[in-house]
């Protein structure tokens, strides 16, 4: 009897730890440089492509994709900046082995009044989108919050994907982004 007793208590504990949202990130595909720890020594977002120039010189500032220290996870986290002139944006394409259901990750912001940022994603088959998501981001956030961005789930089939983030159009408006995760349910 007490042996019962042990077989049933250990999987009741095993039930409660699978009752996380995202036991352990299990259920999560990689992103590259989703953290966005890698950066050059310019400073640029490795594995992003964006329209950031830290060393450019001229009228006015061009590095619009900032290495943030103020990090939800590991040292840095990516602003988005608006420069006056144009608004700040990444990209990142990737190969990913399954379809996924919601992009997750931690946001923070300042958002100037009637101005948008967005996040965005695309699901890719053969080189034509066969789902998507987006995420637009309307007011300010003053600490991290956890969001998530459901992906449409037309196609049963994927090889790829791309994460578009774009910053607002205002003055001042800031867009913080970190730990981006793939999650299939």
């Amino acid at each position: 009897m007490n042996n019962l007793k042990l077989v049933i208590l250990c999987l009741l504990l095993v039930m409660a730890s699978g009752c996380k949202k995202y036991p352990n990130n299990a259920n999560g595909q990689k992103i590259p440089n989703g953290d966005f720890e890698q950066w050059n020594s310019w400073p640029v977002l490795i594995n992003w492509h964006t329209n950031s120039c830290p060393l450019c010189m001229g009228p006015y500032k061009q590095y619009v994709v900032v290495k943030d220290s103020l990090a939800y996870h590991g040292k840095y986290a990516a602003k988005f900046i608006f420069n006056g002139i144009y608004k700040s944006w990444a990209q990142n394409k990737f190969a990913i082995s399954k379809h996924p259901d919601l992009l997750t990750g931690y946001i923070y912001s300042k958002v100037t009044a009637g101005d948008t940022a967005k996040i965005s994603i695309d699901i890719y088959y053969k080189k034509q989108i066969v789902d998507s998501g987006k995420l637009y981001v309307t007011s300010s956030i003053t600490n991290y919050k956890e969001f998530e961005i459901p992906i449409t789930n037309n196609s049963l089939k994927s090889d790829s994907a791309e994460i578009n983030v774009t910053g607002g159009e205002k003055l001042n408006t800031e867009l913080t982004i970190d730990y981006l995760t793939l999650i299939k349910k």
